[in-house]
């Protein structure tokens, strides 16, 4: 379909334990349930969304698993 894809498996560590943080979507379609969602950055300097996101950062921190925490939160 021609859209960039990130693909957490080449960084050779356990998906369980792995989050990606992107404004796209479709870049983390290989691993869907790692993905967390972010609205796009333009300059703003009243953008929080990262710091809006620490919080739930902060619970998984120490998941077992960060894939079924994420998935839960934001599957559409």
């Amino acid at each position: 379909d021609g859209s960039y894809q990130k693909d957490l498996t080449i960084i050779k560590a356990d998906l369980a334990k792995l989050a990606i943080v992107d404004y796209t979507p479709e870049v983390f379609q290989q691993q869907v349930n790692n993905g967390i969602p972010i609205k796009s950055w333009s300059s703003d300097p009243s953008d929080i969304s990262l710091l809006e996101l620490i919080p739930f950062l902060e619970t998984i921190a120490d998941a077992d698993d960060v894939g079924p925490i994420v998935a839960n939160k934001f599957a559409s």
